[in-house]
């Protein structure tokens, strides 16, 4: 089966901004992606027709902060529904006929929105094995944001400990400053797998000060025009600007020399 030409994916090492990247990009008028429903629904691919309200601007701005609205997903109960081991740490073998039933989807996901191309966003290890199985060449817009922020919103989300609060609370602060730090590194080594594709590294900081300019260069890398009602949506989009420096409020002085003196090792 003929893989996905001129697919975006946006990636990064999470809590680095690729939300707020997917969510503004994946408006513009020629793009298509895996809404919250598909990702619910995997084997109800018609549910994308629900994504053309996102084309009247009045509704789309109407809907933003409203729950169960036809909005990006990041959509891993999509990818696992047709490849079962999509998230696996080790990849060994990309299994063809999972990739062909993958391809189909997203080939019905573009008919149904009537769009001729594709844009999704992941986060954490690369997936790199099933990126080239699926797509042709596609393009990588890889986000990053100051480490130290990276690391201490996963602190305070309590990553990895979604389901034992008990054992989070239970370590020192430092060990599990380390531990994400060491989650972090792991997943700024696997932007390197990504390489291989078309890739161009953003940076968070950049969209945050100037969201115009950020999204001008944007489209200009991916080949889509900057047009009037996407700079309408770009310019209407509320983003706070003062979010790198919150995470001090976690951490005592030590703390900090401890957490800076691990990221100038990066």
């Amino acid at each position: 089966m003929m893989k996905i030409k001129n697919a975006i994916i946006i990636h990064g090492p999470g809590r680095s901004g690729t939300t707020l990247l997917s969510s503004i990009l994946s408006l513009h008028e020629d793009l298509s992606w895996i809404s919250g429903y598909v990702n619910k629904y995997p084997n109800h691919l018609e549910l994308t027709c629900i994504n053309k309200l996102q084309n009247y601007l009045g509704f789309e701005k109407f809907s933003r902060n409203i729950r169960r609205m036809p909005r990006p997903s990041e959509a891993y109960n999509f990818w696992t529904y047709y490849i079962p081991d999509f998230n696996s740490e080790v990849i060994h073998q990309v299994d063809q006929n999972s990739v062909d039933n993958t391809i189909a989807a997203i080939n019905k996901i573009l008919y149904f929105s009537g769009k001729d191309r594709f844009v999704t966003k992941l986060t954490g290890d690369s997936r790199w094995q099933y990126l080239d199985a699926i797509f042709e060449n596609p393009i990588v817009l890889w986000i990053n944001r100051n480490p130290e922020a990276v690391i201490m919103s996963y602190y305070k989300n309590k990553w990895g400990y979604k389901d034992n609060h008990q054992l989070f609370n239970s370590k020192e602060k430092q060990v599990l400053i380390k531990e994400y730090f060491d989650r972090y590194k792991h997943y700024v080594a696997e932007r390197e797998q990504l390489k291989r594709f078309c890739f161009f590294e953003l940076h968070y900081e950049d969209l945050v000060d100037d969201n115009i300019q950020f999204f001008k260069q944007v489209c200009e890398l991916v080949n889509l025009p900057f047009s009037k009602r996407f700079e309408s949506i770009v310019t209407s989009w509320e983003i706070r600007n003062e979010t790198n420096k919150a995470y001090l409020k976690l951490l005592e002085e030590d703390d900090i020399l401890y957490l800076k003196s691990l990221v100038k090792t990066l």
